[in-house]
């Protein structure tokens, strides 16, 4: 598939899935885990994203993974995790970020990631999307997720590469 058709399948599909609403869960007793959970729909081809290929996919690179071109969905630019995971993944805070994308653009040389209203939706996306990954807290994991690690780490783990 090519890249304009994905992101032609992306946008539909964020037109179709805003139209079902699903609230945001709320934090547990005690306060969400800090670890950033990768996630893609359960049909996704692997189990494990190198740190190295999700930097990559969200930066604008094509990346395949077990056979499948990654689909970065990003939360909005104001979210919390989006500012976290950028700062974590891409090593840039929101400024940075700002004028990464302008420079990669003036260059023609990627676009930056979809980028959704609500991390609801995307989370929704990478479930249902074919080869669609974004990120969340792990209170917010669906049943339709696929739980990737990263690095062959699990959240879990003391050094798992995600963590706030």
């Amino acid at each position: 598939m090519s890249l304009a058709n994905q992101r032609l399948l992306v946008l539909a599909s964020v037109a179709l899935l805003s139209l079902v609403g699903t609230p945001w869960p709320k934090s547990r007793a005690g306060g969400p885990s800090d670890a950033l959970i990768i996630v893609s729909g359960r049909s996704f081809p692997g189990t494990n994203v190198a740190y190295a290929d999700l930097k990559s996919a969200f930066r604008g690179q094509r990346v395949l993974v077990s056979g499948q071109v990654l689909i970065p969905i990003h939360h909005p630019r104001d979210s919390g995790h989006r500012i976290a995971f950028d700062r974590i993944v891409l090593g840039l805070g929101p400024e940075a970020v700002g004028r990464f994308w302008v420079d990669m653009r003036i260059r023609d040389q990627a676009q930056p990631p979809a980028t959704v209203s609500s991390p609801q939706l995307a989370l929704r996306i990478a479930a249902v999307v074919q080869g669609a990954i974004s990120y969340t807290p792990e209170i917010a994991v669906l049943p339709t997720h696929k739980v990737l690690t990263v690095d062959g780490k699990k959240a879990t783990d003391f050094d798992y590469p995600v963590r706030q």
